[in-house]
C-alpha cells in the first residue's frame, strides 16, 4: 500500500474491506461545502484502524494496488451495527 507511514500488522487484524463512494470538502472551490461527484475509495477495516484508500489504476502481477489516502483510529470512530430479523 503506497503512501502508508508504519506497518499494517501494527493495525492488528484486517476485518472487513470494500469499496465505497466518499464525498469530502471540495479543495478547489470554497464557495461549495461537498463534491457534487463522489470519490471512489477502498476502505480497509482493521482491529485498531481504518485505512481509506485509492485504488492504483495499474495493477502489478495482476494484483490490486492501493494508495493510502487517510487514517481513522477505530477507538475515535462510533459504529452501530443493525441486525434484520427477517
Amino acid at each position: 500500500m503506497g503512501n502508508l507511514q508504519g506497518e499494517l500488522h501494527d493495525q492488528g487484524e484486517l476485518l472487513m474491506q470494500g469499496s465505497f463512494s466518499v464525498w469530502t470538502d471540495s479543495k478547489k472551490d470554497r464557495l461549495r461545502e461537498l463534491r457534487l461527484k463522489p470519490m471512489q475509495r477502498h476502505i480497509f477495516l482493521y482491529q485498531k484502524a481504518m485505512l481509506f484508500c485509492k485504488k492504483a489504476a495499474k495493477e502489478i502481477h495482476n494484483k490490486d494496488t492501493y494508495h493510502f489516502k487517510r487514517y481513522l483510529k477505530v477507538s475515535s470512530a462510533g459504529f452501530i451495527v443493525f441486525i434484520s430479523m427477517h
